[in-house]
């Protein structure tokens, strides 16, 4: 439904319900290998930009070399240092995506021809995208009795389910298909 004048102010609010262009019984799920190449090449995008950031912090604040800019993001707390990194993580996975969560698709879901949709067909939002990510990178953070290493295990063993869906697409009721 459409606004008779484009400025009105007075208008109802629209919803944005594009689908895809195939009915969502012919979508094909993202194969194994397809979404632990997206995730790798994420990993490596994250990995550079992390990497990034203390060469940047030892150049804009002159120490003598650039693993001392580890020495800045460093807290004599222990659990400020958690908080630093895990808010750090997700803050540069999204910058590094962000123009890319519009689509459900990160550079390295984009490199490989898969996208991320809810579980009904329609698009992911952004809030989704970044939320689905958040949460399990964060909680994958989880040192306490190597807790993180646990979940990120449980999680990605699920996609050898016969659905393929990890726990963080059911739990954010999401899928990831070929384009």
């Amino acid at each position: 439904m459409r606004m008779s004048h484009p400025d009105n102010p007075y208008a109802a609010p629209q919803t944005n319900v594009e689908r895809l262009d195939k009915p969502i019984s012919e979508l094909v799920d993202a194969t194994r290998w397809q979404r632990l190449g997206a995730a790798f090449i994420d990993w490596l995008l994250l990995s550079i930009a992390l990497i990034a950031v203390p060469v940047f912090l030892s150049l804009a604040f002159n120490v003598r070399s650039w693993s001392d800019g580890f020495a800045l993001l460093e807290t004599p707390y222990g659990w400020l240092d958690f908080i630093l990194w895990a808010s750090l993580l997700p803050l540069l996975y999204a910058a590094i995506n962000w123009d890319a969560f519009k689509d459900g698709q990160t550079r390295g879901k984009r490199m490989l021809g898969i996208r991320l949709i809810m579980h009904d067909g329609r698009p992911a939002s952004i809030k989704t995208s970044v939320w689905r990510m958040a949460v399990f990178n964060t909680l994958g953070s989880v040192s306490y009795f190597h807790i993180g290493l646990i979940i990120t295990l449980i999680d990605a063993l699920r996609i050898f389910t016969a659905d393929r869906r990890c726990f963080h697409d059911i739990v954010f009721g999401t899928r990831v298909v070929e384009v």
